[in-house]
């Protein structure tokens, strides 16, 4: 049972989504809060799975709320009304493991909790209605480690595994895993497609 807290300061909608939470068999409402504040004072705080947070709290900003819990080891999805790219890419650059509007439908909502709570991404279909591709391309390689990053850089120029891990003084074994983990944020499963998506971001490949 993946246990969930929703942080959220309108009444209407979070008793909504805690309700809509109420009706599944595998999600289960661990916290009902309006504050961020509210979250770490809460003591089940350790055994919550995904927290589901709004951009706007009323007493600090959600996605501070998502970078402490990042840092954590906790696993957020930022639940907004926002739905630029810029607050996507703020929003997993802090750590966020996900990114939902408030114009997805419940089955959406409750798929993103689902895949983040099982340690994937989630990027709501909307935002490609609603931004321009690059900004959101760009939010994703937000969601990116520094040193994935790097790695990301390299592959995309050409380097093959050995030289990657002899250049970052990483294994092999490093090196794949990175790859993996490239592959799943950015949803992409070749380097033919990594490169372009390096390359519609506007990211120079020389």
């Amino acid at each position: 049972m993946l246990r969930v807290a929703v942080v959220d300061d309108h009444p209407v909608f979070r008793s909504g989504l805690c309700r809509l939470l109420s009706h599944t068999g595998d999600l289960e409402l661990a916290a009902e809060l309006d504050t961020a504040d509210g979250v770490s004072q809460n003591p089940a705080r350790d055994q919550i799975g995904v927290f589901v947070v709004d951009v706007r709290l009323p007493d600090r900003d959600g996605i501070t709320l998502v970078d402490e819990l990042h840092r954590q080891g906790r696993r957020s999805l930022v639940l907004s009304a926002y739905e630029d790219a810029d607050h996507v890419a703020r929003a997993f650059a802090a750590g966020a493991s996900g990114y939902c509007t408030k114009r997805d439908t419940p089955e959406a909502v409750l798929e993103a909790i689902r895949t983040v709570g099982s340690g994937g991404t989630w990027v709501s279909p909307l935002l490609d209605r609603r931004t321009d591709h690059r900004g959101a391309r760009r939010a994703g390689m937000a969601a990116l480690s520094p040193r994935e990053r790097a790695v990301f850089d390299l592959i995309v120029r050409g380097r093959l595994g050995p030289e990657i891990a002899r250049t970052l003084g990483i294994s092999m074994k490093t090196v794949e895993t990175h790859r993996y983990n490239i592959s799943r944020k950015l949803g992409v499963r070749s380097v033919a497609q990594l490169i372009r998506f390096a390359a519609m971001s506007g990211f120079a490949l020389s």
